[in-house]
């Protein structure tokens, strides 16, 4: 969330010149004192309120100017927000409403430049399944001070761009947990033994990890890419972003939820033990799924930025044509992804989880043969493209998949 939030507030001078330099810092202040005492900062986000959910222009919170109105003036703010994300931050960005430009976005500290408290009332922690480190909150804002940054009436659009920057991180910390997950399970199943063998040695079980592990390198592959993507705004990184950051969010955090319950089984009952490390990543993965927008809401997000701009899907299915010509299976599922996407808006949404998974994997193959092994990107593609693949991890064909190079490259690397 910080992250997110520099771009926005590198737009707002007089903010910036106040907290740039701590937003940028590396070092850690953990004191609980006023923004202009510490050396660094961190930045969390209230939208959520309990009637609107995903759809934050339901919000009721309402903020009300001390003197003059519109950008960088300040305003207090009055309502409830269902979750406030990490309360112990320095600053929220906050939605809330105004009389006279509807929908604004606000930076709000919790400490006051005059050494107080500022009229945040925490009401809650919430217990959430897992995500314990990082606590969200339920609370109350009474009459709490905060300056508005971005547009008036454009509190969703400048919501959103932070959003995009979360829903980047979110998908490269599912691809993380399958990572971490990944060499948990081939460090355990080179120690373990079982009917005479090693468990890495024993086939049914290579077969499972060397799925897991081509998943895992095709994750980090689109997160990554999407990364260096938002260090650009040509039109091809604009595409990408727009599209495939949903998409990949979608996706990615999906799988780590699939994925990390497969991993906990190699470890047998020892994964399932509460307070083991694959216990805990199990019940991290599904935070990623709902946080900043359900699969639904990133399905419907892919489809939105199709519909507004077609240019985009033009540049980006183009870009992966450029590679998919080379390989007859990712050509067949180009052109008829490319057809399937020109359906009517409501065949689109009710496709849409269909559509938005074959395109992610689409891409996952792209990036792939672009940028890995041969061995890595053929096996993906042979398994993925296949009827077989999701039915069940480990489904793989051995006279396709050169196993032992992929479960090399995945411990070594």
């Amino acid at each position: 969330m910080t992250l997110g939030s520099i771009p926005l507030i590198q737009r707002e001078p007089e903010l910036w010149a106040k907290i740039g330099e701590k937003l940028l810092s590396t070092e850690y202040d953990e004191r609980d004192v006023p923004i202009a005492q510490k050396k660094s900062i961190w930045l969390g986000m209230g939208m959520t309120e309990k009637q609107g959910g995903s759809d934050v222009r339901a919000n009721e919170t309402i903020a009300v100017p001390v003197a003059e109105t519109g950008r960088g003036k300040a305003y207090l703010l009055t309502g409830h927000k269902w979750f406030f994300s990490a309360p112990m931050c320095d600053a929220h960005l906050v939605v809330a409403k105004t009389e006279q430009d509807g929908l604004a976005c606000f930076f709000v500290p919790r400490w006051l430049e005059d050494g107080t408290k500022n009229q945040i009332q925490v009401q809650r922690l919430k217990e959430k399944v897992g995500n314990r480190s990082n606590s969200s909150s339920e609370v109350e804002f009474k009459n709490a001070w905060g300056i508005m940054i971005g547009e008036a009436g454009r509190g969703i659009p400048t919501i959103i761009e932070m959003a995009n920057y979360t829903r980047l991180t979110c998908s490269v910390g599912s691809s993380a947990m399958l990572r971490q997950a990944l060499v948990q399970c081939i460090a355990y199943t080179r120690q373990r033994q079982a009917f005479g063998k090693h468990l890495i040695d024993q086939p049914l079980m290579r077969a499972v990890l060397a799925d897991l592990a081509l998943e895992s390198e095709a994750a980090t592959q689109l997160s990554f890419h999407l990364a260096q993507c938002y260090e650009s705004d040509d039109a091809l990184s604009v595409a990408w972003k727009r599209i495939m950051t949903p998409a990949a969010k979608f996706w990615i955090c999906k799988r780590a939820v699939e994925l990390t319950g497969e991993m906990m089984e190699v470890f047998g009952g020892n994964g399932y033990v509460d307070n083991g490390i694959m216990a805990r990543i199990f019940k991290e993965a599904p935070v990623n799924t709902i946080w900043e927008g359900s699969g639904n809401v990133m399905c419907l997000d892919v489809l939105r930025a199709i519909g507004r701009d077609p240019e985009s899907m033009e540049v980006l299915f183009k870009d992966l044509a450029s590679t998919a010509s080379t390989d007859k299976a990712l050509q067949t599922e180009l052109q008829d992804l490319f057809r399937l996407f020109h359906q009517s808006p409501e065949d689109l949404q009710f496709m849409g989880r269909s559509l938005v998974s074959r395109l992610t994997l689409l891409a996952q193959a792209v990036l792939l043969k672009r940028y890995a092994p041969d061995y890595v990107a053929n096996g993906f593609i042979q398994s993925r493209f296949s009827a077989k693949h999701g039915q069940v991890v480990g489904m793989l064909d051995a006279k396709m998949v050169d196993i032992e190079r992929v479960l090399e490259r995945a411990f070594a690397s």
